[in-house]
């Protein structure tokens, strides 16, 4: 089932909370912009598995999450040049 899915199901979620539900998740450019990386960058990172965990709506939309955005920066922490993935 997709997020979509739950969201048009959900009758106990009023118009307020499904907009307040719907806020904290970002679009591609905006989850770009708080990242500060290029949009193509998170195109190619959805293609090869390597970006942040997304959430897809649809066929073509898909929402981050700025929790998994930090979840994400955080795990590509490292100490030494020679810890970088190739």
């Amino acid at each position: 089932m997709q997020f979509s899915d739950i969201i048009k199901k959900s009758p106990q979620l009023c118009s307020v909370e499904r907009n307040i539900f719907m806020e904290v998740l970002m679009r591609r450019p905006e989850a770009a912009a708080y990242l500060q990386m290029s949009r193509a960058f998170l195109d190619r990172a959805a293609m090869t598995g390597d970006g942040p965990a997304m959430i897809k709506l649809g066929r073509k939309s898909v929402r981050y999450r700025r929790e998994d955005l930090d979840t994400w920066i955080a795990g590509r922490q490292v100490r030494s040049t020679s810890e970088i993935r190739r």
